[in-house]
């Protein structure tokens, strides 16, 4: 619970132990919000006497893991690969995308520096196109501000520097902004990139938890290309948590865009004004636990509607299934098939995708 309404959690926490101080479960749940708020120096402090008090108490010893994780360095990686029928004109025929973020150990409690890598390529008709990009950066989270920045150094058909900017603010248990600025944006479709254009992307977020099992979300955003086209874009975002038992949880998402560009006669998918609405339906089950092992399983299921100006509209749909490992230390492992129906200039067009996904904490 701490990790969600952290704020709430430490304010009884520290209310319960003004009554109870000598409570070894009521000052684990105080170090624990601690770091869900970003106190850790705090935490850590108030983690030591306890790790000599209570070697034994199970709850001490996963704070002290826990401790112990956060001053690790941590790796993040994804890969996918996709096929279309036909050629898909945003993806084209076979498409590859792959990357990896290292953070290091905390510098002074705070702050991370993190490397970072992404590649995409794709096959169209006039062959391959590749967009490589290589990241150094700073983060820092203190209290309510999450922020980082990176210089960025893109090749191949791109071959341009930039940088990327991002401030988060936690507003409250609930509610969160984000403002995110990208230079030589990863989004910029390969089609303009083969033709020597590049794009910035702006964008500012909102999102509010009602509670655990309700949360809504807003993006508002414009992406700027160097050939002069002005995209602008909205995103909301409805997620529901209908059930969740011990072993199974089911969620529904339900998401809208819409965007408008301001160019015609591009050379990339570029509609002068699209919009989609799409519901999921989320299927999630604990197969296997063992202590903090475990193996999951996930079954989504998607059913949309998409609407392009001077185009007929289409259904759109998608179906993906998952198995997923965790163990402790931030090791995840996932992997996973998907199945889609999109719909561009009035024609549906199927995808084939595998992914895989690799995180873990050193």
């Amino acid at each position: 619970r701490w990790r969600v309404w952290a704020r709430a959690a430490l304010e009884e926490a520290r209310i319960g132990r003004t009554n109870f101080p000598d409570d070894a479960g009521l000052a684990v749940a105080e170090a624990e919000a601690m770091m869900g708020v970003g106190a850790y120096r705090l935490a850590e402090a108030a983690a030591r006497p306890l790790l000599d008090l209570y070697p034994e108490n199970k709850a001490v010893q996963d704070l002290g893991r826990d401790i112990e994780s956060f001053h690790s360095p941590a790796l993040e990686t994804y890969a996918s690969s996709a096929r279309s029928t036909p050629q898909n004109i945003v993806r084209g025929q076979r498409s590859v995308a792959w990357g990896l973020r290292l953070d290091s150990a905390p510098l002074f409690y705070h702050s991370r520096l993190f490397a970072a890598f992404d590649h995409r390529e794709s096959d169209y008709s006039n062959g391959a196109l590749r967009h490589r990009r290589f990241a150094l950066g700073y983060g820092y989270r203190y209290g309510r501000v999450d922020a980082s920045i990176a210089a960025t150094d893109s090749l191949y058909d791109v071959e341009e520097t930039g940088f990327t900017a991002r401030i988060a603010l936690q507003l409250d248990d609930h509610a969160q902004m984000a403002l995110g600025y990208e230079s030589v944006s990863m989004e910029t479709p390969l089609l303009a990139a083969g033709a020597g254009d590049t794009s910035d992307r702006l964008s500012l977020a909102f999102s509010y938890a009602f509670h655990e099992s309700r949360k809504v979300r807003l993006e508002l955003g414009r992406m700027d290309f160097t050939d002069g086209n002005l995209r602008e874009f909205a995103a909301l975002g409805w997620e529901e948590r209908w059930y969740a038992g011990p072993i199974y949880q089911f969620r529904s998402y339900l998401d809208g865009y819409r965007s408008r560009n301001s160019l015609r006669n591009v050379d990339y998918f570029n509609p002068k004004r699209d919009q989609d609405l799409t519901l999921t339906l989320s299927n999630r089950w604990k197969t296997w636990r063992r202590y903090k092992r475990s193996f999951h399983q996930a079954l989504d299921i998607s059913l949309g509607r998409y609407r392009q100006a001077g185009f007929v509209d289409g259904t759109t749909f998608g179906v993906s299934y998952e198995h997923t490992f965790e163990r402790e230390y931030g090791y995840t492992l996932s992997y996973g098939v998907r199945r889609a129906r999109e719909f561009y200039d009035g024609q549906p067009e199927y995808v084939d995708e595998v992914f895989l996904r690799y995180n873990r904490i050193f």
